[in-house]
């Protein structure tokens, strides 16, 4: 997961996540996060700044959850 953020945290600190569920406003999910990358702004870059994530217990449910989401949006992508 990407967070955009003008004061990213440090790589490897980690810290527990609540999100909601994707096309959903009302389910959630937590797990424990660790910071992979962290990107600072600056003038030129085309990206913006923030953090990059990487999941360490994210429930099997939420798992499926996502994968099922990001293959529809690929599928959509690929239709347009």
């Amino acid at each position: 997961m990407t967070i955009n953020s003008l004061t990213p945290r440090d790589v490897g600190s980690l810290f527990k996540l609540e999100f909601a569920a994707p096309k959903s406003r009302t389910r959630t999910f937590q797990c424990l996060c660790e910071v992979a990358w962290k990107r600072f702004y600056t003038k030129d870059q085309p990206y913006k700044p923030g953090m990059g994530l990487k999941f360490l217990d994210l429930p099997d449910e939420a798992s499926a959850a996502i994968d099922t989401w990001i293959r529809g949006q690929s599928l959509e992508e690929e239709l347009r």
